[in-house]
């Protein structure tokens, strides 16, 4: 009976991509534009036509979402947002603004990608189309419940790839999934993003963080719901404490609240005494005149 060191086979495999990523990032910055545009052409339609087929693979494999919502996301993904994206300031183009600043936009370097179990082919191709639009590398990895799921996705995309030239070792997939796999290569220096999808907010002492910027995107708009039976108390504490809440930072906007009007002045009160600040009106336009240009675009220099 044979047996099969699946950590150390993880492992290398994590290494050869990874390998192939980093010396790829020369060869992506010397990509006409065009053929970037050609190959997220290529990506719509190639893709779209399959959305359904993968919304049902993901379900099937997980048991998580519904593969109609699925489905619509991943049709919005290569619809609208790949719109969007491919209509943004191409990397390596200094542009400057009105007020005299100038802004390039810079591909960062090798991408790992930790997919979730819920929403993975979408959450897979909008970051895959951001990665090839912005000329960077990008390695995914998915847990054992979506493995096969987001092979297939990437298999597809791999074919597209090599019909548009588009050079394949810059999108990598571990196909043999292990934590350590994953822990290896998001340790590695020469990895510059790390996005971690998934639910339980992967602890970063898992891997080497130094050196780069490591994103949990788990988030979305969580709304919090109150009735008057509640205890007001414990419910502040929630939401205060919440991960959603962000300490209060500005990405705490995520979090919402719906009160019953019964009990609103009291559950306002009650989040006032734990720091909570409520905006006037005033202080509010102050707030966004001070975050976005009068055309709706953020300043680019509050952003880091």
């Amino acid at each position: 009976m044979s047996l099969i060191d699946n950590d150390l086979l993880s492992i290398q495999e994590a290494r050869i991509l990874l390998e192939c990523a980093a010396d790829s990032a020369e060869v992506l910055e010397g990509l006409p534009g065009t053929l970037v545009d050609d190959f997220l052409q290529h990506l719509r339609e190639g893709l779209l036509p399959k959305a359904g087929e993968y919304a049902e693979e993901a379900f099937a494999e997980s048991d998580y979402c519904s593969p109609e919502d699925e489905a619509g996301l991943t049709k919005w993904v290569l619809t609208d947002l790949l719109g969007e994206v491919s209509a943004q300031t191409p990397v390596q183009r200094i542009v400057r603004s009105s007020n005299g600043s100038a802004e390039v936009c810079l591909p960062k370097g090798v991408v790992v990608s930790l997919l979730p179990d819920w929403l993975s082919v979408p959450t897979m191709l909008s970051q895959l189309v951001m990665a090839v639009r912005s000329k960077s590398p990008v390695v995914f990895s998915a847990s054992a419940r979506v493995h096969e799921t987001c092979a297939m996705v990437m298999g597809d995309v791999l074919k597209i790839a090599e019909f548009c030239h588009y050079p394949t070792e810059a999108l990598g997939y571990l196909s043999i999934f292990c934590p350590e796999g994953e822990e290896w290569v998001c340790s590695q220096p020469c990895v510059r993003v790390v996005i971690d999808s998934r639910e339980d907010g992967s602890d970063p002492r898992r891997f080497d963080a130094a050196g780069k910027d490591v994103y949990f995107a788990t988030l979305g708009n969580n709304p919090v719901f109150v009735e008057s039976t509640a205890d007001l108390g414990a419910c502040a504490d929630e939401v205060v404490l919440g991960k959603s809440y962000c300490y209060g930072m500005l990405p705490g906007a995520e979090q919402s609240a719906v009160v019953e009007r019964a009990v609103d002045t009291r559950f306002q009160e009650e989040l006032r005494r734990r720091g909570c600040h409520f905006l006037s009106d005033e202080e509010a336009e102050r707030l966004v005149s001070s975050l976005f240009m009068p055309d709706g675009r953020p300043y680019r220099e509050l952003i880091g």
